[in-house]
Protein backbone atom coordinates (compact mmCIF):
# COMPACT_ATOMS: atom_id res chain seq x y z
CA UNK A 1 0.00 0.00 0.00
CA UNK A 2 1.54 3.69 -0.96
CA UNK A 3 0.22 6.83 0.28
CA UNK A 4 -2.97 8.75 -1.79
CA UNK A 5 -2.32 11.25 -4.68
CA UNK A 6 -4.00 13.82 -1.79
CA UNK A 7 -0.86 12.92 0.25
CA UNK A 8 1.92 13.70 -2.19
CA UNK A 9 -0.25 16.51 -3.40
CA UNK A 10 0.38 17.97 0.67
CA UNK A 11 3.79 16.66 1.01
CA UNK A 12 5.21 18.33 -2.14
CA UNK A 13 3.14 21.54 -1.08
CA UNK A 14 4.93 21.17 2.47
CA UNK A 15 8.13 20.76 0.64
CA UNK A 16 7.59 23.67 -2.00
CA UNK A 17 6.60 25.77 1.25
CA UNK A 18 9.75 25.15 2.76
CA UNK A 19 11.74 25.74 -0.33
CA UNK A 20 9.98 29.42 -0.77
CA UNK A 21 10.57 29.93 2.92
CA UNK A 22 14.10 29.28 2.59
CA UNK A 23 14.38 31.27 -0.95
CA UNK A 24 12.99 33.92 0.98
CA UNK A 25 14.57 33.79 4.11
CA UNK A 26 18.12 33.87 2.54
CA UNK A 27 16.46 37.03 0.23
CA UNK A 28 15.88 38.81 3.78
CA UNK A 29 19.46 37.97 4.98
CA UNK A 30 21.03 39.46 2.02
CA UNK A 31 18.31 42.14 1.70
CA UNK A 32 19.40 43.39 5.59
CA UNK A 33 23.54 42.30 4.71
CA UNK A 34 24.37 44.14 1.38
CA UNK A 35 23.39 46.71 -0.70
CA UNK A 36 20.75 46.79 -3.08
CA UNK A 37 23.15 46.91 -6.23
CA UNK A 38 24.58 43.98 -4.76
CA UNK A 39 21.37 42.18 -4.26
CA UNK A 40 20.51 42.61 -8.01
CA UNK A 41 23.97 41.19 -8.75
CA UNK A 42 23.43 37.66 -6.91
CA UNK A 43 19.74 37.16 -8.20
CA UNK A 44 20.84 37.70 -11.60
CA UNK A 45 23.78 35.74 -11.21
CA UNK A 46 22.63 32.79 -8.92
CA UNK A 47 18.91 32.41 -10.39
CA UNK A 48 17.97 34.31 -12.84
CA UNK A 49 20.50 33.47 -15.29
CA UNK A 50 20.63 29.68 -14.65
CA UNK A 51 16.69 29.69 -15.45
CA UNK A 52 17.73 30.85 -18.57
CA UNK A 53 20.59 28.58 -19.14
CA UNK A 54 18.08 25.97 -18.06
CA UNK A 55 16.04 26.20 -21.18
CA UNK A 56 19.09 24.92 -23.25
CA UNK A 57 20.85 23.04 -21.25
CA UNK A 58 17.92 20.74 -20.06
CA UNK A 59 15.55 21.48 -23.02
CA UNK A 60 12.34 19.79 -22.51
CA UNK A 61 14.10 16.46 -21.38
CA UNK A 62 12.86 16.59 -17.88
CA UNK A 63 9.43 16.23 -19.61
CA UNK A 64 10.63 13.35 -21.29
CA UNK A 65 11.73 11.91 -18.57
CA UNK A 66 8.64 12.21 -16.33
CA UNK A 67 6.55 10.57 -18.87
CA UNK A 68 4.95 7.68 -16.46
CA UNK A 69 5.29 5.14 -19.03
CA UNK A 70 8.57 5.49 -21.24
CA UNK A 71 10.80 8.36 -20.55
CA UNK A 72 13.05 6.15 -18.48
CA UNK A 73 14.76 4.75 -21.61
CA UNK A 74 15.91 8.09 -22.76
CA UNK A 75 17.95 8.93 -19.58
CA UNK A 76 21.58 8.45 -21.00
CA UNK A 77 20.65 10.77 -24.09
CA UNK A 78 19.23 13.23 -22.22
CA UNK A 79 23.10 13.20 -19.64
CA UNK A 80 24.15 13.43 -23.45
CA UNK A 81 22.69 16.38 -24.40
CA UNK A 82 22.69 18.11 -21.25
CA UNK A 83 26.46 17.53 -20.88
CA UNK A 84 27.13 18.99 -24.61
CA UNK A 85 24.99 22.31 -24.65
CA UNK A 86 26.04 23.23 -20.90
CA UNK A 87 29.63 23.19 -22.87
CA UNK A 88 28.37 24.97 -25.62
CA UNK A 89 26.48 27.59 -23.34
CA UNK A 90 30.04 28.49 -21.22
CA UNK A 91 32.58 28.58 -24.49
CA UNK A 92 30.03 30.98 -25.56
CA UNK A 93 28.99 32.82 -22.74
CA UNK A 94 33.44 33.11 -22.09
CA UNK A 95 33.59 34.03 -25.80
CA UNK A 96 31.27 37.14 -25.48
CA UNK A 97 31.09 37.52 -22.05
CA UNK A 98 32.03 41.53 -22.67
CA UNK A 99 28.95 41.89 -24.58
CA UNK A 100 26.62 40.15 -22.48
CA UNK A 101 27.74 41.79 -19.37
CA UNK A 102 27.94 45.17 -20.99
CA UNK A 103 23.68 44.85 -22.07
CA UNK A 104 23.09 43.31 -18.61
CA UNK A 105 24.45 45.87 -16.52
CA UNK A 106 26.61 44.19 -14.95
CA UNK A 107 30.30 44.70 -13.42
CA UNK A 108 32.83 43.74 -16.34
CA UNK A 109 35.97 44.07 -13.96
CA UNK A 110 34.20 41.43 -12.10
CA UNK A 111 33.42 39.40 -14.77
CA UNK A 112 35.69 35.96 -14.08
CA UNK A 113 33.74 35.77 -10.73
CA UNK A 114 30.82 35.84 -11.76
CA UNK A 115 31.24 33.55 -14.69
CA UNK A 116 32.48 30.99 -12.08
CA UNK A 117 29.57 31.34 -10.20
CA UNK A 118 27.20 30.73 -12.92
CA UNK A 119 28.98 27.53 -13.84
CA UNK A 120 28.83 26.26 -9.94
CA UNK A 121 25.07 26.91 -10.26
CA UNK A 122 24.44 25.74 -13.89
CA UNK A 123 26.12 22.42 -14.38
CA UNK A 124 25.17 20.91 -11.22
CA UNK A 125 21.43 21.97 -11.79
CA UNK A 126 21.21 20.52 -14.70
CA UNK A 127 22.05 17.83 -14.36
CA UNK A 128 19.86 17.52 -11.10
CA UNK A 129 16.83 18.07 -13.66
CA UNK A 130 17.83 15.29 -15.50
CA UNK A 131 17.78 13.33 -12.12
CA UNK A 132 14.05 14.70 -10.71
CA UNK A 133 12.68 14.03 -14.67
CA UNK A 134 13.59 10.29 -14.28
CA UNK A 135 12.58 10.67 -10.78
CA UNK A 136 9.29 11.41 -11.62
CA UNK A 137 9.11 8.97 -14.43
CA UNK A 138 9.04 6.18 -12.01
CA UNK A 139 6.98 8.26 -10.07
CA UNK A 140 9.45 8.33 -6.57
CA UNK A 141 7.96 11.58 -5.70
CA UNK A 142 10.04 11.46 -2.19
CA UNK A 143 13.05 11.51 -4.64
CA UNK A 144 12.36 14.49 -6.67
CA UNK A 145 10.85 16.39 -3.35
CA UNK A 146 14.29 15.64 -1.93
CA UNK A 147 16.47 17.24 -5.03
CA UNK A 148 13.92 20.08 -5.22
CA UNK A 149 14.26 21.54 -1.54
CA UNK A 150 17.69 20.43 -0.62
CA UNK A 151 19.03 23.29 -2.47
CA UNK A 152 17.39 26.76 -1.17
CA UNK A 153 17.85 24.79 2.39
CA UNK A 154 21.30 24.07 2.29
CA UNK A 155 21.38 27.73 0.48
CA UNK A 156 19.94 29.51 3.95
CA UNK A 157 22.38 27.28 6.12
CA UNK A 158 25.29 28.81 4.17
CA UNK A 159 24.35 31.96 3.88
CA UNK A 160 23.53 32.27 7.86
CA UNK A 161 26.45 30.70 8.87
CA UNK A 162 28.69 33.35 6.90
CA UNK A 163 26.76 36.33 7.69
CA UNK A 164 25.33 35.59 11.60
CA UNK A 165 27.82 33.54 12.78
CA UNK A 166 31.10 33.97 11.34
CA UNK A 167 29.94 37.38 10.81
CA UNK A 168 31.41 37.69 6.93
CA UNK A 169 29.97 40.19 4.32
CA UNK A 170 32.60 40.10 1.66
CA UNK A 171 30.28 40.09 -1.51
CA UNK A 172 32.71 37.48 -3.48
CA UNK A 173 32.30 35.14 -0.51
CA UNK A 174 28.86 35.66 -0.43
CA UNK A 175 28.40 35.36 -3.78
CA UNK A 176 30.38 31.94 -3.68
CA UNK A 177 28.45 30.51 -0.76
CA UNK A 178 25.06 31.54 -2.89
CA UNK A 179 26.20 29.57 -5.15
CA UNK A 180 27.07 26.06 -3.81
CA UNK A 181 24.24 24.29 -3.08
CA UNK A 182 23.38 23.19 -6.02
CA UNK A 183 26.98 21.62 -6.34
CA UNK A 184 26.49 19.84 -2.61
CA UNK A 185 23.25 18.27 -4.07
CA UNK A 186 24.42 17.05 -7.21
CA UNK A 187 27.34 14.83 -4.84
CA UNK A 188 24.38 13.62 -2.63
CA UNK A 189 22.08 12.50 -5.14
CA UNK A 190 24.78 10.58 -7.00
CA UNK A 191 25.54 8.70 -4.17
CA UNK A 192 21.90 8.11 -2.47
CA UNK A 193 20.41 6.96 -6.33
CA UNK A 194 23.75 5.42 -7.78
CA UNK A 195 22.12 1.89 -8.63
CA UNK A 196 19.16 3.75 -9.94
CA UNK A 197 20.83 5.76 -12.35
CA UNK A 198 23.45 3.05 -13.08
CA UNK A 199 21.06 0.90 -14.55
CA UNK A 200 19.03 3.39 -16.68
CA UNK A 201 22.43 4.55 -18.09
CA UNK A 202 23.07 1.52 -19.95
CA UNK A 203 22.01 2.23 -23.62
CA UNK A 204 21.98 5.66 -25.60
CA UNK A 205 18.29 6.18 -26.66
CA UNK A 206 16.72 8.84 -28.39
CA UNK A 207 13.36 9.86 -28.08
CA UNK A 208 11.10 8.90 -31.13
CA UNK A 209 9.55 12.32 -32.77
CA UNK A 210 6.08 11.89 -31.41
CA UNK A 211 7.84 11.70 -27.76
CA UNK A 212 9.92 14.64 -28.24
CA UNK A 213 6.85 16.54 -29.97
CA UNK A 214 5.09 15.47 -26.60
CA UNK A 215 7.87 16.83 -24.73
CA UNK A 216 8.31 20.10 -25.91
CA UNK A 217 5.02 20.79 -25.72
CA UNK A 218 5.02 19.98 -21.61
CA UNK A 219 7.95 21.89 -21.94
CA UNK A 220 6.73 25.22 -23.44
CA UNK A 221 3.92 25.41 -21.53
CA UNK A 222 5.84 24.57 -17.69
CA UNK A 223 8.67 27.03 -18.52
CA UNK A 224 6.17 30.21 -19.44
CA UNK A 225 5.92 31.84 -16.51
CA UNK A 226 9.17 30.82 -15.13
CA UNK A 227 10.72 32.02 -18.35
CA UNK A 228 8.71 35.65 -17.89
CA UNK A 229 9.67 36.39 -14.94
CA UNK A 230 13.46 35.77 -15.95
CA UNK A 231 12.36 37.82 -19.47
CA UNK A 232 11.34 40.81 -16.97
CA UNK A 233 13.83 40.53 -15.38
CA UNK A 234 17.09 40.81 -17.79
CA UNK A 235 14.59 43.50 -19.28
CA UNK A 236 14.47 45.77 -16.23
CA UNK A 237 18.05 45.25 -15.26
CA UNK A 238 18.69 46.06 -19.34
CA UNK A 239 16.21 49.31 -19.28
CA UNK A 240 16.50 50.45 -15.83
CA UNK A 241 19.32 49.07 -14.00
CA UNK A 242 20.43 46.35 -10.94
CA UNK A 243 18.05 47.72 -8.37
CA UNK A 244 15.19 47.99 -9.99
CA UNK A 245 15.77 44.38 -10.81
CA UNK A 246 15.98 43.80 -7.23
CA UNK A 247 12.55 45.59 -6.41
CA UNK A 248 11.02 43.51 -9.36
CA UNK A 249 12.76 40.56 -7.49
CA UNK A 250 11.11 41.61 -4.43
CA UNK A 251 7.83 41.45 -5.11
CA UNK A 252 7.98 37.85 -7.19
CA UNK A 253 9.33 36.67 -4.35
CA UNK A 254 6.29 37.86 -2.44
CA UNK A 255 3.61 36.34 -4.96
CA UNK A 256 5.80 33.77 -5.31
CA UNK A 257 3.14 32.18 -2.92
CA UNK A 258 0.94 31.51 -5.84
CA UNK A 259 3.52 29.47 -7.98
CA UNK A 260 3.21 26.84 -5.21
CA UNK A 261 -0.02 25.99 -6.61
CA UNK A 262 1.04 25.61 -10.36
CA UNK A 263 4.32 24.08 -9.35
CA UNK A 264 2.42 21.59 -7.14
CA UNK A 265 0.22 21.04 -10.01
CA UNK A 266 3.05 20.21 -12.30
CA UNK A 267 4.17 17.79 -10.08
CA UNK A 268 1.57 15.36 -10.02
CA UNK A 269 -0.35 15.70 -13.26
CA UNK A 270 2.23 14.77 -15.83
CA UNK A 271 3.26 11.51 -14.00
CA UNK A 272 -0.58 10.70 -13.46
CA UNK A 273 -1.74 11.51 -16.46
CA UNK A 274 0.30 9.85 -18.60
CA UNK A 275 -0.08 6.81 -16.20
CA UNK A 276 -3.71 6.17 -16.80
CA UNK A 277 -5.99 5.50 -19.63
CA UNK A 278 -9.36 6.69 -18.38
CA UNK A 279 -9.53 10.20 -18.30
CA UNK A 280 -12.92 10.25 -16.34
CA UNK A 281 -11.24 8.20 -13.37
CA UNK A 282 -8.43 10.60 -13.55
CA UNK A 283 -10.79 14.07 -12.68
CA UNK A 284 -13.91 12.51 -11.38
CA UNK A 285 -12.17 10.03 -8.47
CA UNK A 286 -12.66 11.12 -5.11
CA UNK A 287 -9.21 12.21 -4.21
CA UNK A 288 -8.27 12.17 -7.74
CA UNK A 289 -5.92 15.11 -9.44
CA UNK A 290 -9.51 17.07 -10.07
CA UNK A 291 -10.57 16.97 -6.62
CA UNK A 292 -6.39 18.04 -6.03
CA UNK A 293 -6.86 20.86 -8.93
CA UNK A 294 -9.56 22.23 -6.89
CA UNK A 295 -8.02 22.57 -3.23
CA UNK A 296 -5.41 24.12 -5.14
CA UNK A 297 -7.26 26.76 -7.05
CA UNK A 298 -9.20 27.62 -3.55
CA UNK A 299 -5.77 28.29 -1.47
CA UNK A 300 -4.48 30.15 -4.50
CA UNK A 301 -7.42 32.67 -4.64
CA UNK A 302 -7.27 33.42 -0.73
CA UNK A 303 -3.71 33.94 -1.36
CA UNK A 304 -4.72 36.36 -3.64
CA UNK A 305 -6.79 37.71 -0.67
CA UNK A 306 -3.66 37.80 1.72
CA UNK A 307 -1.69 39.53 -0.71
CA UNK A 308 -3.72 42.21 -1.14
CA UNK A 309 -4.01 43.18 2.12
CA UNK A 310 -0.75 42.45 3.63
CA UNK A 311 1.38 42.81 0.66
CA UNK A 312 3.14 46.07 2.67
CA UNK A 313 3.48 44.46 5.95
CA UNK A 314 5.06 41.61 4.52
CA UNK A 315 7.71 43.67 2.23
CA UNK A 316 7.83 45.78 5.56
CA UNK A 317 8.76 43.05 8.08
CA UNK A 318 10.91 40.69 5.94
CA UNK A 319 12.98 43.40 3.45
CA UNK A 320 12.67 46.86 5.25
CA UNK A 321 10.90 49.88 4.14
CA UNK A 322 13.79 50.38 1.57
CA UNK A 323 11.84 47.38 -0.28
CA UNK A 324 8.60 49.24 0.14
CA UNK A 325 8.04 49.95 -3.59
CA UNK A 326 8.22 46.97 -4.23
CA UNK A 327 4.63 46.46 -2.35
CA UNK A 328 2.60 48.60 -4.75
CA UNK A 329 2.32 46.78 -7.58
CA UNK A 330 2.40 42.97 -5.92
CA UNK A 331 -1.66 42.80 -6.55
CA UNK A 332 -0.67 43.01 -10.14
CA UNK A 333 1.36 39.72 -10.20
CA UNK A 334 -0.93 38.00 -8.32
CA UNK A 335 -4.03 38.84 -10.64
CA UNK A 336 -1.76 37.26 -13.91
CA UNK A 337 -1.20 33.84 -11.59
CA UNK A 338 -4.58 33.67 -10.87
CA UNK A 339 -5.36 33.58 -14.47
CA UNK A 340 -2.19 31.05 -14.92
CA UNK A 341 -3.18 28.07 -12.92
CA UNK A 342 -6.27 27.84 -14.97
CA UNK A 343 -3.78 28.11 -17.94
CA UNK A 344 -1.39 25.09 -16.51
CA UNK A 345 -4.80 22.59 -15.78
CA UNK A 346 -6.26 22.97 -19.22
CA UNK A 347 -3.25 22.41 -20.97
CA UNK A 348 -1.52 19.43 -18.97
CA UNK A 349 -4.20 17.37 -18.94
CA UNK A 350 -5.12 17.62 -22.62
CA UNK A 351 -2.01 17.49 -23.77
CA UNK A 352 -1.54 14.40 -21.74
CA UNK A 353 -4.33 12.65 -22.80
CA UNK A 354 -4.78 13.76 -26.81
CA UNK A 355 -2.34 12.33 -28.86
CA UNK A 356 -3.47 13.96 -32.02
CA UNK A 357 -0.49 16.43 -32.81
CA UNK A 358 -2.65 19.23 -33.89
CA UNK A 359 -3.86 19.91 -30.62
CA UNK A 360 -0.36 20.37 -29.39
CA UNK A 361 1.01 22.53 -32.70
CA UNK A 362 -1.61 24.42 -32.04
CA UNK A 363 -0.37 25.07 -28.29
CA UNK A 364 3.36 25.60 -29.41
CA UNK A 365 2.34 28.17 -31.74
CA UNK A 366 0.81 29.82 -29.05
CA UNK A 367 3.07 29.63 -26.45
CA UNK A 368 5.75 30.73 -28.87
CA UNK A 369 4.17 33.37 -30.11
CA UNK A 370 3.66 34.43 -26.75
CA UNK A 371 7.06 33.99 -25.38
CA UNK A 372 9.03 35.38 -28.43
CA UNK A 373 6.47 38.82 -28.71
CA UNK A 374 6.90 38.85 -24.35
CA UNK A 375 10.60 41.04 -24.08
CA UNK A 376 9.37 43.26 -26.96
CA UNK A 377 6.30 43.88 -24.89
CA UNK A 378 7.94 44.60 -21.73
CA UNK A 379 10.35 46.78 -23.31
CA UNK A 380 7.88 49.10 -24.43
CA UNK A 381 5.39 49.13 -21.29
CA UNK A 382 8.55 49.73 -19.70
CA UNK A 383 9.37 52.86 -21.89
CA UNK A 384 5.86 54.35 -21.90
CA UNK A 385 5.00 53.33 -17.90
CA UNK A 386 8.13 53.23 -16.70
CA UNK A 387 8.65 50.77 -13.51
CA UNK A 388 4.85 49.90 -13.37
CA UNK A 389 5.29 48.60 -17.42
CA UNK A 390 7.37 45.40 -15.73
CA UNK A 391 4.36 43.96 -13.78
CA UNK A 392 1.86 45.42 -16.21
CA UNK A 393 3.54 43.19 -18.98
CA UNK A 394 3.79 39.69 -16.89
CA UNK A 395 0.36 40.22 -15.76
CA UNK A 396 -1.10 40.53 -19.30
CA UNK A 397 0.70 38.30 -21.12
CA UNK A 398 -0.06 35.76 -18.22
CA UNK A 399 -3.89 36.79 -19.02
CA UNK A 400 -3.89 36.75 -22.64
CA UNK A 401 -1.79 33.45 -22.50
CA UNK A 402 -4.52 31.82 -21.02
CA UNK A 403 -7.46 33.29 -22.68
CA UNK A 404 -5.79 32.14 -25.68
CA UNK A 405 -5.61 28.19 -24.71
CA UNK A 406 -9.06 28.31 -23.56
CA UNK A 407 -10.28 29.58 -26.96
CA UNK A 408 -8.35 27.07 -28.96
CA UNK A 409 -8.65 24.18 -26.95
CA UNK A 410 -11.13 21.41 -28.17
CA UNK A 411 -11.68 20.16 -25.15
CA UNK A 412 -12.79 22.10 -21.91
CA UNK A 413 -13.98 19.52 -19.73
CA UNK A 414 -11.27 20.23 -17.25
CA UNK A 415 -12.23 23.71 -17.03
CA UNK A 416 -15.45 22.89 -16.08
CA UNK A 417 -14.76 20.53 -13.54
CA UNK A 418 -12.78 23.29 -11.78
CA UNK A 419 -15.38 25.80 -12.50
CA UNK A 420 -18.18 22.98 -11.43
CA UNK A 421 -19.03 25.16 -8.00
CA UNK A 422 -17.08 28.13 -8.86
CA UNK A 423 -20.32 30.15 -7.32
CA UNK A 424 -19.73 28.68 -4.00
CA UNK A 425 -15.82 29.58 -4.00
CA UNK A 426 -17.09 32.75 -4.86
CA UNK A 427 -19.16 33.50 -1.80
CA UNK A 428 -16.17 31.87 0.59
CA UNK A 429 -14.04 34.08 -1.27
CA UNK A 430 -16.13 37.42 -1.23
CA UNK A 431 -16.99 36.89 2.64
CA UNK A 432 -12.98 36.38 3.68
CA UNK A 433 -12.65 39.64 1.98
CA UNK A 434 -15.53 41.57 3.37
CA UNK A 435 -13.85 40.00 6.83
CA UNK A 436 -10.84 41.26 5.77
CA UNK A 437 -11.49 44.78 4.51
CA UNK A 438 -13.82 45.61 7.68
CA UNK A 439 -11.94 44.05 11.02
CA UNK A 440 -8.57 44.54 9.60
CA UNK A 441 -6.33 42.60 12.08
CA UNK A 442 -2.87 42.69 12.08
CA UNK A 443 -0.54 40.50 9.52
CA UNK A 444 -0.09 37.34 12.22
CA UNK A 445 -3.80 37.24 13.65
CA UNK A 446 -4.98 37.80 10.42
CA UNK A 447 -3.35 34.75 8.59
CA UNK A 448 -4.61 32.86 11.44
CA UNK A 449 -8.56 33.80 11.34
CA UNK A 450 -8.95 34.50 7.71
CA UNK A 451 -7.25 31.12 6.55
CA UNK A 452 -9.33 29.01 9.05
CA UNK A 453 -12.28 30.79 8.34
CA UNK A 454 -11.98 30.48 4.48
CA UNK A 455 -11.21 26.18 5.33
CA UNK A 456 -14.52 26.45 7.01
CA UNK A 457 -16.14 27.80 4.71
CA UNK A 458 -15.08 25.91 1.38
CA UNK A 459 -15.65 22.41 3.41
CA UNK A 460 -18.97 23.56 4.87
CA UNK A 461 -20.38 25.33 1.54
CA UNK A 462 -19.35 22.21 -0.40
CA UNK A 463 -16.99 23.31 -3.08
CA UNK A 464 -14.48 20.55 -1.65
CA UNK A 465 -15.50 18.09 -0.27
CA UNK A 466 -14.08 16.73 3.58
CA UNK A 467 -13.37 13.54 2.82
CA UNK A 468 -10.65 14.72 0.46
CA UNK A 469 -8.79 15.53 4.12
CA UNK A 470 -8.88 11.96 4.92
CA UNK A 471 -7.37 10.78 1.95
CA UNK A 472 -4.58 12.35 2.94
CA UNK A 473 -3.81 10.01 5.48
CA UNK A 474 -5.18 6.79 3.67
CA UNK A 475 -2.86 4.64 1.85
CA UNK A 476 -5.49 2.59 0.08
CA UNK A 477 -5.82 4.55 -3.50
CA UNK A 478 -3.22 5.44 -4.64
CA UNK A 479 -1.30 3.87 -7.75
CA UNK A 480 1.55 2.05 -6.73
CA UNK A 481 5.01 3.85 -7.07
CA UNK A 482 7.31 1.79 -9.60
CA UNK A 483 10.69 1.03 -8.35
CA UNK A 484 13.28 0.39 -10.71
Amino acid sequence: MKPTLSFYTIFFFASLFMIRLSGLLVKVVLARSITPYEYGIITLVVLALPAVFSLLTNFCFYDVLSHGKNGRKYFSFSILYTLVVTAITFLTVFIFHESIFNFLNLPLDSWRRLYTALIIVVFPTAILVDLMGLAQGFRKYTTSIIISSLPPILRLLFVLIVVYILRITDFSLILLIFALPSLVTLIFILSKESPTISSNLRSIVPPSKSMLFWGFSIFLIGTFAGLGDSIVRIVVSHDLGLEWQAYFDVSLTLVSILTFFSVTLHFISIPEATSIDNREELLLKSGGLGDVARALFSYLIFSVIVIYFYSHELINFLFSESYALAADYAIILAIGFSFFFVQQFLAYINVSFYQETQINKTLIFITSFFLIFFPIFTHVLIRILGFLGAYISLTLSLSFYTLATIITSKDLAPIRYLFAKGGRLLVCSLITFILAYYIKLSLLYGLIVYTCVFTFLIFSLGYLNVELIFDMFSKNKSPDEQNN
